[in-house]
C-alpha cells in the first residue's frame, strides 16, 4: 500500500470517529436540556428571571436538579481530547512509511545500480536485460521495465550550453575493463597506463552536429603491449559546433583522473596505481585543448617563443628559440 492510500485511509478512519464522537455528544447534550427543562416548576422558572443586578447581589441558588446535571455533565468527560491521539497515531504511521519508503527506494536504487554495472562487466545484451527485467519484475514490480532505463543510472548527463554532455566516468570503464581480463585470465599489471584521446567527429554532411569523445585505453596487459585493444568512452559531448567552455567540458575529466592519480582503484582486493602515458590529438585538437594559437598562426608554435616566416605557409626556422614557461 502506498504512502498517499494509507495517509486517505487514516485521516478517513479519524474523521469518521470525530463524527461519532461529536453527535454522541450533542444527542447526551439534548436529551439532559429537555429532561432539565421538563422537572422544572414553573415558580423556580419565574425565580430565574431576574434583572442582572439583582442577581449579582443575591445568593446563588441551590437546586438538586443543577447540582445532579451539573455532576452528569462534569462525569461526562469529552471524547474530543482523544484527538492529539489519534494524530500522534497517525503522525507515527505516516513517519513509519515515510522511512519505509525511502529505505525501500534507496535498496531499489542501489539494485538498478547493480544491474547496470553487472551488464556493462559482462557485455551483456540489451535483449538479455530486458528478459531479465521481466522475470525480477514478478518480484520487484517497481524495477524498470526497459534496459534503456537501467543503463542509463550510470550515466551523467548535463546541459552545456544548447548541447548535450554524457559523462559515464573513467574509474567504471577501467572496473569493467578489468572484469573482463579477469575473466579471460589475462594478468593485470598493478600500475595501468592510461592513453587518452580527444577529438571532433563530424556526423552528417548536411548538418553541422558534431561529436567530441573522450576516449580511454588501458595500455599494458602483463608487461606486453595488446595487439587487439579497444578504448571505452569517457564522455561524449554532441553539439552544433566544439564546445563552447573548454573547461565545463574537461572539469569531470580532469577532478576524476586526478582523484585516480591519488588514491588509486581497489578491484578484486588488490589496488591499482593509475598513471597517464599521453593524450592523443591531433594538431587543432591539441590547440583547442590547450587554448593556444593554431598551429599555422605566426605564433602557432608551442614549444617556443619565436615569430613565424611565411615562405608559402607558415614556417618556424630557428632551432634555438627560447622555450615557453607556460605563464
Amino acid at each position: 500500500m502506498s504512502y498517499w492510500t494509507k495517509r486517505r485511509k487514516i485521516r478517513g478512519e479519524v474523521q469518521h470517529i470525530l463524527t461519532e464522537i461529536i453527535d454522541t455528544e450533542k444527542r447526551n447534550i439534548d436529551v439532559k436540556e429537555k429532561w432539565a427543562t421538563a422537572s422544572l416548576s414553573p415558580q423556580l422558572s419565574e425565580t430565574l428571571v431576574v434583572p442582572v443586578t439583582e442577581f449579582s447581589s443575591q445568593t446563588p441558588l441551590f437546586n438538586p436538579l443543577f447540582n445532579n446535571c451539573s455532576e452528569t455533565s462534569e462525569n461526562f468527560a469529552s471524547p474530543l481530547g482523544d484527538v492529539d491521539e489519534y494524530d500522534e497515531v497517525e503522525n507515527a504511521i505516516m513517519s513509519d512509511s515515510e522511512s519505509d519508503q525511502s529505505s525501500q527506494f534507496s535498496m531499489m536504487e542501489e539494485l538498478v545500480t547493480d544491474l547496470a554495472s553487472w551488464s556493462c562487466s559482462f557485455n551483456i545484451t540489451l535483449t538479455a536485460l530486458a528478459a531479465l527485467l521481466t522475470i525480477l519484475r514478478k518480484i520487484c514490480p517497481d524495477l524498470p521495465k526497459s534496459p534503456k532505463t537501467v543503463m542509463q543510472s550510470e550515466i551523467y548527463k548535463k546541459e552545456v550550453r544548447d548541447s548535450s554532455y554524457c559523462y559515464f566516468g573513467i574509474k567504471q570503464g577501467i572496473v569493467n575493463r578489468l572484469s573482463q581480463l579477469v575473466a579471460k585470465g589475462t594478468t593485470v599489471n598493478q600500475v595501468i597506463m592510461l592513453q587518452f584521446n580527444i577529438d571532433g567527429l563530424p556526423l552528417f554532411k548536411s548538418s553541422k552536429i558534431q561529436l567530441w569523445p573522450i576516449l580511454c585505453l588501458m595500455e599494458h596487459f602483463d608487461g606486453v603491449v595488446q595487439t587487439n585493444r579497444e578504448p571505452f568512452t569517457v564522455a561524449l559531448y554532441c553539439g552544433n559546433s566544439k564546445p563552447t567552455d573548454i573547461n565545463a567540458f574537461l572539469k569531470d575529466f580532469v577532478e576524476e583522473i586526478k582523484d585516480l592519480q591519488e588514491t588509486g582503484i581497489i578491484f578484486n582486493n588488490v589496488c591499482y596505481e593509475i598513471k597517464i602515458s599521453a593524450l592523443v590529438c591531433d594538431t587543432p585538437a591539441r590547440a583547442f585543448i590547450k587554448c593556444i594559437k593554431g598551429h599555422s598562426a605566426y605564433h602557432g608554435c608551442d614549444k617556443c617563443v619565436q615569430h613565424g616566416f611565411y615562405a608559402g605557409r607558415t614556417t618556424f626556422p630557428e632551432t634555438a628559440a627560447a622555450l615557453r614557461t607556460d605563464s
